[in-house]
């Protein structure tokens, strides 16, 4: 007998435990330097208000560094 775990219908659509229930789903972004004096301080300010802080660092380190070659 197979037990089915969703509940509220969800289980007409969508099956028991599989393989993807304990998956992480991981996303990697790559920004250039353009995008990154575009969005760098943007990304940074949001990062600071999230509670982000190592974010916001990393990315202030980035910001430093792109503008120390212009």
């Amino acid at each position: 007998m197979n037990h089915t775990l969703p509940t509220n219908t969800t289980a007409r659509y969508i099956g028991g435990l599989s393989i993807r229930g304990f998956l992480k789903l991981q996303m990697k972004f790559r920004v250039t330097k353009d995008g990154l004096s575009t969005i760098g301080s943007i990304a940074k300010d949001r990062a600071e208000a999230e509670g982000l802080d190592g974010h916001a660092r990393s990315i202030g380190l980035r910001l430093n560094k792109h503008s120390s070659f212009e």
